[in-house]
């Protein structure tokens, strides 16, 4: 039970308590003027009249409420996925600028290591006794 509902329980308690207490005067008729025509009704109907149309307005007062939460949720939701979508496209966006960079590094990286075996192989074929390596890997240098 929400907060509420444990209020409206304790006013309905109380107030069944002092109906029951004081019901021979709750019992007593009186003369209610209604503008036009004036009726006789017990005490204890205007009570119950007063409740119904605090918990009536209270109802409608909840019904605005629990409406209006539901379209700034459904404003807020839709911002949120507006911005997901915003966020991917500029994570998108950056990726491929990445992508560019890398690939124009990964040539750069390439074309010096296709030079570098260039000049190996040139190297090599200068000086055969380079191709002849020791127990360790490494190339004998000519004495």
């Amino acid at each position: 039970m929400n907060a509420r509902a444990i209020l409206y329980s304790l006013i309905a308690a109380i107030g069944a308590i002092i109906v029951l207490t004081n019901w021979s005067i709750m019992s007593t008729s009186v003369d209610l003027s209604l503008l036009l025509t004036t009726v006789r009704v017990p005490i204890f109907m205007l009570l119950v009249l007063a409740a119904g149309i605090v918990l009536l307005v209270d109802a409608a007062m909840e019904a605005t409420e629990r409406r209006r939460w539901s379209l700034e949720r459904r404003q807020l939701l839709a911002d949120r996925d507006q911005a997901r979508t915003e966020l991917s496209n500029v994570e998108a966006s950056r990726i491929g600028a990445l992508r560019t960079d890398l690939q124009g590094e990964l040539a750069t990286i390439r074309a010096g290591l296709d030079r570098l075996v260039e000049g190996q192989s040139l190297l090599l074929q200068e000086f055969p006794a380079l191709r002849e390596l020791d127990a360790h890997g490494n190339p004998r240098l000519p004495v």
